[in-house]
C-alpha cells in the first residue's frame, strides 16, 4: 500500500440547480452543464480510509432557464463555482483489489460567482417592470462564500502499482451560497500513488 495519492480528475458540471442571484435587483437562475477540473491528495490512513482534500472549479456558460424573466433572455451568462473541502474516503475492498469501489464525504468553503445580464422582452411592462428592465439591461450576480459539502460514489480501477483511474460522482452543496446552490459532477480520476 503507497500511503499518498494525487488525484487529477476532468469533470462535467451536470446540474447546477436554480441559483438566486442579487444585486439590488433579483433574479433566478437555471445554468446548464458546463466544465470542471480539480486537484486533490490522500493520505491512507488505514486499507480501507483515507484522509485528504481537493481544489475544484466548476463553471458554466449557459442558462437553462430563467425563472422570473417574464420573457426576456440572457445575454453572455456565466458560473463560476470554486471549493476547497477535506474529508475521508471510504474503499469496500482491500488496496489486494483490482477494482476498488468507495464512498467519499467532504465539507469545506465554497464560492460562487454567477453573473446574468437580461436584455428585456419585446413586449412592455411598464408601469409594473423594474426601472433598470425598462430601460434596458437587468445586471444580476456577484460572489457568494460560504460553508458547503459534497458527498458521493466511485471506485478505481489500479493500471499500474503508481497509477489507477476511475469515474467519480458527486452531490455538492453549498449552503447559503447564490441560495443554497446545489449541483452534480461527474469526473474522470487519474490518481498517482507514491
Amino acid at each position: 500500500m503507497t500511503p499518498w495519492a494525487v488525484d487529477l480528475p476532468h469533470a462535467e458540471l451536470l446540474n447546477a440547480g436554480n441559483n438566486h442571484l442579487n444585486a439590488g435587483l433579483s433574479t433566478t437562475a437555471r445554468f446548464g452543464t458546463g466544465g470542471t477540473y480539480a486537484v486533490g491528495t490522500h493520505y491512507a490512513v488505514t486499507d480501507h480510509v483515507e484522509l485528504g482534500g481537493q481544489f475544484e472549479q466548476s463553471l458554466s456558460r449557459a442558462i437553462d432557464h430563467l425563472a422570473n424573466s417574464n420573457g426576456s433572455t440572457a445575454k453572455e451568462p456565466a458560473l463560476d463555482i470554486f471549493s476547497l473541502t477535506f474529508g475521508a474516503r471510504v474503499h469496500a475492498l482491500s488496496p489486494d483489489h483490482r477494482v476498488r469501489p468507495w464512498l467519499i464525504g467532504e465539507a469545506g468553503w465554497y464560492r460562487a460567482k454567477a453573473e446574468v445580464d437580461e436584455l428585456p422582452n419585446r413586449v412592455p411592462c411598464f408601469p409594473h417592470c423594474p426601472i433598470f428592465s425598462f430601460f434596458g439591461i437587468h445586471h444580476s450576480g456577484g460572489p457568494d462564500d460560504g460553508f458547503g459539502f459534497n458527498v458521493g460514489a466511485g471506485f478505481d480501477v489500479a493500471v499500474t502499482r503508481w497509477l489507477s483511474i476511475g469515474p467519480d460522482v458527486r452531490y455538492h452543496r453549498a449552503v447559503n451560497v447564490l441560495g443554497n446552490m446545489e449541483f452534480i459532477t461527474a469526473t474522470a480520476n487519474a490518481a498517482f500513488h507514491f
